[in-house]
């Protein structure tokens, strides 16, 4: 069952207090992400394979990452959920198994592509379009709920500190490829202060090769003016990207 926009809207002071939000940083990567595969399966050109093979891809790894969030979610935050107040996460549950037979129906759509025939592939990827807007719709509203009333029963029943030992047992369970497809999107989803906090905590934390993947990382996705913000802010050279 989907949610209409009076529920959303109903919903919309549930989760306001200033605690720590688990969910922000990489819903904020999410939808930038689905923001990005609406854009390219609108713009797919059917005649000409390798824009068809650049979308296809595109929903592989989009698939890939909804699928690793929606585990790291059932496995992270349901348990946690379960544990302090049993049945809160039902709802959001069933919407995972939902999530993920469309995720897999979309896989099947873009496979299927490249052996269309020229006269079919525009329809199919017509189809295709309308399937990545419907999936990414129900997304939104799913991921509206998730920050509203699971960050309600986590902060009603978890201080910040207990809300962040998931956080780092999570990002403790996730592969150097998991890492770089979440960097990947969020980096540059996030507001300045949000994006200098993360990296500032890197920069502090982490090994010194990892850091610098980061920041190359960060140098590739963000745009000269979000770069130099972050640069100044962690006090590395603008023009090289290289640690002071």
């Amino acid at each position: 069952m989907h949610t209409s926009l009076q529920e959303l809207l109903a919903v919309r002071g549930t989760a306001t207090a200033p605690r720590f939000d688990i969910y922000a940083s990489i819903h904020k990567g999410v939808r930038l992400m689905l923001t990005d595969l609406i854009t390219s399966a609108g713009g797919v050109d059917p005649q000409d394979p390798a824009s068809v093979q650049q979308l296809v891809d595109k929903v592989e790894a989009a698939a890939d990452f909804c699928l690793s969030h929606l585990e790291h979610e059932n496995t992270f935050l349901h348990t946690a959920l379960e544990r302090v107040q049993p049945g809160a996460s039902q709802r959001i549950a069933t919407e995972h198994v939902d999530h993920e037979q469309d995720i897999e129906a979309l896989r099947h759509h873009a496979r299927a592509l490249p052996g269309c025939t020229a006269e079919e592939r525009p329809a199919a990827c017509h189809a295709l379009y309308h399937a990545v807007c419907l999936f990414s719709a129900h997304n939104l509203a799913h991921m509206h709920l998730e920050e509203t009333e699971h960050n309600a029963v986590l902060w009603a029943h978890l201080d910040d500190a207990g809300i962040m030992a998931i956080h780092g047992q999570l990002l403790a369970s996730l592969t150097p490829a998991e890492m770089t497809m979440s960097l990947r999107w969020m980096l540059p989803a996030l507001a300045p202060a949000e994006r200098l906090g993360l990296l500032a905590g890197m920069k502090a934390k982490a090994p010194a090769p990892v850091f610098h993947v980061v920041l190359a990382l960060a140098r590739e996705r963000l745009n000269d003016e979000a770069w130099g913000q972050l640069a100044r802010g962690l006090g590395i050279p603008v023009a090289t990207g290289l640690t002071a």
